[in-house]
């Protein structure tokens, strides 16, 4: 929890606010509190934290040692809370963290499902070009085969015209064109 108010949560005056004060009042350190508390600029006191259903006591545990220990790892704020204070605490940051995980699982499907879309449709783009590789390959073996026979069919008119031709000059008048 950060203060910035100048008191704590219970209103008291923290370090910095009477380091505020002192600085404040200097070389008039005889004056009186209430002169001090004039030149302190106006602070909002901090909101309330929302009461909670008391939290039932646990049994002693063997891990209270470990909770013993683990103690002087807590910040002076969280030792400074009362237990209730702590649990509203410790709740509402449960809740914050399931709103975050909710978020972030939510977050995770939308792009999982944006890359299954990705995947789905590059799939099915690759399945467009086979299919139209495979119709544009059909396409020009019709094409080939046509030109094959009308090549074929041309050689077989052009090999009976100069047949004919060469019957003409060898005198058959039946193959000669007729006029």
């Amino acid at each position: 929890m950060t203060r910035t108010s100048g008191h704590s949560r219970r209103g008291a005056p923290t370090i910095i606010g009477l380091l505020v004060a002192t600085a404040l009042v200097g070389a008039a350190s005889a004056q009186s509190l209430g002169d001090l508390n004039s030149k302190l600029p106006e602070r909002k006191p901090a909101p309330a934290a929302p009461r909670q259903a008391p939290v039932a006591p646990v049994a002693a545990e063997p891990a209270a040692a470990e909770a013993v220990a683990d103690e002087g790892r807590e910040s002076t704020a969280r030792r400074a809370m009362s237990a209730e204070e702590l649990a509203a605490q410790d709740a509402a940051t449960e809740r914050l963290n399931a709103g975050v995980n909710a978020r972030n699982a939510a977050a995770e499907a939308r792009d999982r499902k944006s890359d299954e879309d990705y995947q789905a449709a590059l799939a099915a783009r690759e399945a467009r070009i086979r299919a139209d590789q495979a119709a544009y390959d059909r396409e020009m073996a019709d094409y080939r085969a046509r030109v094959r026979a009308t090549e074929e069919a041309n050689a077989r008119a052009q090999a009976r015209w100069q047949a004919d031709v060469a019957a003409c000059k060898a005198g058959d008048k039946t193959k000669c064109a007729q006029k």
